[in-house]
Parts: structure tokens; sequence; C-alpha cells
């Protein structure tokens, strides 16, 4: 019995052996090197290095967009949920007037919705103050109560210090917790987010940085850390060009294709552009984040420097483009205006009328999305008009290539077509016998009501097309709109009705269904001015479209017929539309008027395209102003004095360039 006992208490401890010794080689010798790379991971520590974005700058290298060092406000997300929640709950205690039912029982769920996230901060922060303070639970969440009783003076004393409204301030902490619940529901579990402080006040300088620091901290929950700006050094200079930056999305970043590279993806806080250049080119001017790693003794590991984003150069001179913006600025209208370099296509200049300045416009928002004259909306590329009798000679050009009509060909005007109540022309007694190159002169409609018919609408339009009518122009900058040149689907489908005669003929005077932006029509007549090559425009020289080149393969006859009728509108006393507004005593230019009816009855848009020089010329440019009274004139009277203006302050600016531009 006891030897049975005793073999059996050895079979116990050899088996506890076995199993002990066993369980020594699985963790030191199969599993050894994972076990160890656990405990080395344990030690490490690591740290994201921040990068910046990348610069954009004009032709010849001028800042027009930079990150410029700052300060900001931080706040713990725990406690912005925290301020988030009384924010909200006081709001729907009030029930503004504007608010919704349906509104209030959603900002009802979404704040019971965070109230486990809520508790579960304050059960984590009532243990950090117990560590720190050496104190028991209950004097913790006491100290953590009257903490979070001073957030909303603390916060209000910051939006003073920084100069803000405390209304943005609330807005920041909206922004923030609706963000990172947004997040937290794309990816369906609790978020790194969650755990790291977010801005409430950004762009603080030196001063206000200062101030901070010595009013508020060591203020719970809060932290003033240095950061970026985006800076725009010209303001609202091109600002439609430039474009804007906003926090990232959750859209954006669950659509982030480097989603999965800790060192490329998204960020919750970070910008990301959202208009012009900053859209079209983010992935050139967004950075590459660097990483640091050491070990908790100090040992440094490794270090991955941050890659800034490059350089975006653009096609415009800011030189031109603010002498073009002083020149629109005479003039009270809404409207546009672009200048193309003749031989490389480049867009110089690009205004829309009115702007914003970048630097102020998040503050601002509001009353910009209020402002019923739209200036967030950049006319030169997205705004479609009918271009009027800009688009004769384009029509011009599409009769004598079609061989319909030669340059010597007179067609007869008696102020109108066919019958005096119908498709008339502006000069009541009509212009008689004339020629092509005196009916782009003279701006007659009747000629080219005639000029539409014996081309019929197919013909016209293939040849507008050609023009760069009809689509988009291809800058890459979003939004940029295709105008209208319409087919007979598109007729059919949105009219439910075929072409008819009088389509022709209104079209080519820029009239019914036909719609351009100004910069399709300036780059019309850039490849007029060179001879019938088309080249889309340029805005950006790095990192923007590849450009497209096309030869028409114009007739020779016709483009000199063209080109001869748009240096007559100009510079022959006999002119009648734009020889006493638009010349010029040293350069000749050459262009076309413009006015067309709008659905605002008495109030046209009113247009002067063209270019210049006319031997040689390097400039080709449209301005264009909106709902211009009729009783004051059409687009000689209103924008021909601007046009001279604009041809004298680009060509001036334009003899300072360096040699080879």
């Amino acid at each position: 019995m006891y030897k049975r006992r005793l073999l059996v208490l050895l079979a116990l401890i050899a088996a506890g052996g076995g199993l002990c010794a066993w369980r020594l080689v699985d963790l030191q010798l199969v599993r050894g090197g994972e076990f160890a790379a656990l405990a080395e991971r344990a030690m490490r520590r690591g740290r994201l290095l921040k990068t910046t974005r990348g610069e954009i700058v004009d032709r010849f290298g001028r800042s027009l967009a930079q990150d410029e060092a700052c300060y900001e406000l931080r706040m713990d997300y725990g406690a912005m949920l925290t301020e988030w929640a009384r924010i909200e709950t006081e709001r729907l205690d009030a029930r503004p007037g504007r608010m919704t039912r349906a509104d209030a029982d959603d900002l009802r769920r979404r704040i019971e919705g965070a109230q486990p996230r809520l508790k579960g901060w304050r059960r984590r922060a009532a243990a950090a103050i117990a560590r720190a303070e050496d104190c028991s639970g209950r004097a913790a969440r006491e100290l953590l109560a009257e903490r979070i009783e001073g957030i909303e003076a603390t916060l209000t004393r910051a939006a003073a210090l920084a100069g803000v409204p405390r209304g943005d301030v609330h807005d920041n902490v909206r922004r923030a917790v609706r963000r990172v619940s947004t997040i937290r529901k794309l990816v369906g579990s609790r978020v790194v987010e969650e755990g790291r402080p977010h801005p409430v006040i950004r762009g603080l300088d030196d001063t206000a940085a200062v101030k901070m620091r010595a009013e508020l901290l060591p203020a719970p929950f809060m932290s003033v850390s240095s950061s970026t700006r985006r800076w725009y050094p010209h303001g609202e200079l091109a600002c439609h060009v430039i474009g804007r930056v906003a926090k990232v999305s959750a859209e954006t970043v669950g659509e982030d294709p480097h989603r999965d590279d800790p060192l490329r993806k998204y960020l919750g806080d970070e910008l990301v552009g959202v208009s012009g250049v900053e859209k079209l080119c983010e992935p050139t001017l967004r950075g590459v984040r660097g990483r640091r790693l050491w070990r908790r003794t100090g040992e440094k590991l490794e270090e991955t420097p941050a890659q800034p984003g490059r350089r975006v150069r653009l096609a415009l001179d800011i030189q031109m483009q603010q002498a073009v913006a002083d020149v629109l600025a005479q003039r009270a209208e809404n409207g546009a205006a672009v200048v193309v370099h003749v031989p490389t296509g480049d867009v110089l200049a690009l205004v829309s009328q009115p702007t914003y300045d970048l630097n102020t416009y998040r503050a601002r928002y509001g009353d910009l999305l209020a402002d019923t004259r739209l200036p967030l909306l950049h006319r030169a590329i997205v705004r479609k008009y009918p271009p009027g009798s800009s688009i004769k000679p384009a029509a011009a050009l599409a009769v004598l290539a079609e061989g319909v009509i030669t340059p010597s060909t007179m067609l007869s005007c008696r102020g109108y077509l066919h019958v005096p109540t119908a498709f008339r022309c502006w000069r009541r007694g009509g212009h008689g016998e004339l020629s092509l190159v005196k009916a782009i002169r003279d701006s007659c409609n009747v000629f080219f009501y005639q000029v539409g018919e014996m081309l019929g609408v197919d013909r016209l339009t293939a040849w507008m097309r050609q023009l760069g009518l009809g689509s988009k122009p291809g800058t890459g900058l979003p939004g940029e709109s295709a105008g209208l040149v319409p087919t007979r689907q598109w007729l059919l489908r949105r009219e439910g009705r075929g072409f008819r005669p009088g389509d022709a003929r209104f079209m080519a005077i820029g009239q019914g269904l036909l719609l351009a932006t100004p910069l399709q029509v300036a780059n019309m007549m850039a490849t007029i001015a060179r001879d019938g090559v088309y080249l889309s425009p340029r805005v950006v020289l790095n990192g923007g479209p590849e450009q497209v080149r096309r030869d028409l393969k114009l007739p020779p006859t016709a483009l000199r017929t063209v080109q001869e009728g748009l240096y007559r509108v100009v510079n022959d006393s006999e002119s009648m539309t734009a020889y006493k507004y638009a010349r010029h005593p040293t350069i000749e230019i050459c262009g076309k008027t413009g006015t067309a009816q709008t659905e605002r009855r008495g109030y046209n848009m009113v247009w002067f395209s063209g270019y210049a020089p006319a031997k040689n010329p390097q400039i080709a440019f449209t301005i264009v102003l909106e709902y211009v009274p009729a009783a004051g004139g059409g687009g000689g009277r209103n924008c021909g004095p601007l046009a001279r203006q604009l041809v004298s302050w680009c060509m001036e600016i334009m003899a300072g360039w360096p040699r080879g531009e």
C-alpha cells in the first residue's frame, strides 16, 4: 500500500516535472522569439513626427500658400465630450423654434449614447487623479467634478485671450466630437482619436500662446501645443484658384488609400484640400510623417525623418493676377476675367469677383454661405453664361472652313431676318450689304442668323467643340464646367424635341441653348490667335493634367479673315462696337464684344474677349460682367475700357519678365 502511494506520488512529481520542462522548452525554445519580441515591444516607446504641407507658388516662385508655425489650445477628448454633452443639453432644454421634434429626439439619443463613454472616461480620470494626488477614490471623484465644473469658464477665458467668438469654440468642440463619433462608427470599436487631445482654438500667435500658458495653465485637461496653420500671404487674391483646406472628414479617412500606413494615413485632426489647387494637388502637397522609436531606458532605436509635401508651381503670375483683379474691381458687378498666355496656353490670371480672404474664411464661413453674391463661387471656370456675340468668331470660322461662304460673300441685313417681329438685329435700320469681316466688326446679328441657317446645328456645334466649347477645359481644377453645346440626344432628353431652325440661328450669335465659361471663351480666342492650334489651358505646371494639343487645320484664308474682323472691331474708326471704348494708342488689340440677354428682363451679361498684340499675340483674355442694366449699354461700353486697361497693364508686366519666359 505504502509503495503504491509512493509510486503514485513519484509519478505525479515526474508528470509535473515533465509538464514544467515541456512548458520551459515551449517558452524558451519554441516560442522564445515571440515572447522576446513582445518584451522588446513593451520596452519600446514611439512617437510620430509631424510633416508639413507643400508650398504653392506662382510661375516665378512667389509664395501663394504655405505652412506657418503657430500654436493651438488642445483639450482631452473625454473633457471635450463632457463639454459637448453640456452644450447640447442646454440647447435641447432651450428648444429653439428652429429645432424640429425629430432633431431634438436625435440629439437626445446622441447625448444618451455618449453616457457610457463619459462614465468610462470619468472612471479613468478619477483613478489618474488618485495616483497623482495620492488621495482616496472618493476625494479623487470630488476633485474631478470640480475640474469638470471649471471647463466652461476656462474655455470662455481662452476665447477672449485668442480674440475668437465663444460660439466658434463651441463649433470646434461639436466638429471634433462629430468626427470622432463618425470614425468610431466606421471602425466599430474604440479608436485612438478618443485617447488624444483635440484642438479647440487654432492659429494662436506667440503672444496669445504666452498669455494662455500664463493664465490658464496648468488648467486641467488643457494644453498649448506647437502646430502649423495654412497661411496665404495674398489673402483674397487668387483665392478661388488656390483653394481651401479643412479638417479631414470621416469619409475621406475611410476612403484613404493609405489608411493602413501609419506614416501616410490621415489622422483625425489633419487638414486636407477641399477646393482649388489645394484639392487638385493633394497627393503632391501631402507630406509623409516620420517616426522616432526608443527604449524606456532612453536608448534611441530608430528614427525615420518626416518628408514634407512637395512644392506646387502654378502658371499664374500673381502680379498680373493683382492687376486684373484691380481692373475688374473698378466695376461693382459680379464677374470674371481671364488671361491666357498665347504661346504656351498657361493661365496667367484667373479672377472671379467677389472674392473672400483665405485666412479668415473659416470664421466668416456662415456669412459667406449666406451672401447672395456667392463669393465662394469660382465664376471664371464654374459659371456658365450665354456668351452672346463673343461666339461669332467661332461661327465665322465654321462657315468658312466648311466652304459655305467665302471671305468676299456679301449678305444683306435689313434689321431683321424674315419678318420684322422675329430674329432682329441690334441695329434697327440694319447694316445693309456686308462681308464677313464687316459683320464681325459691327456684330451684325442678321448676318450670323444666316450663317447659322446655312451651316445647320450639326456642323456649327462640331466646330464649336473643336474650339474647346462644350467640354471641360482640362485644367483639372475641381468644379470646372463643360459649359453647354447641346446635342440631339441632350435636347431630346431635356426638352423632348429635336433641333429647330431657330436653334442654329441663336447659337450662331451666342444665345439660346449655348453656354460657356469665361475660361472657355478666352481659350477660344487664344486658339484663333495661334492660327488654329488648340492648347488646353494650364493652371498647374507640375502635378496637373497633361496638356492637350491639336491642330484644327483651319484654312489660312479663314483664319486671316476672322483675325482681320477681330482687328477691325477695335481699330477701325468705322467700328460700331468697340473702337471708341477699347482702342489702345500703342498696342493693337483684337477683340469681340458680347451682350447676352438673361432671364432677368432688362439686364444683360456683357463681354469683351480678344487677344493682343495683333502681330505676334502674347495674351488672350476675356472679361464678363453679370446683370448689367440694358440701358447702360453692351459689352463695348461696359467692358471695352476694362479690356484696354487690362491689356496695357498685362503687357507692361510681361515686359519685366525674365528673359526666356
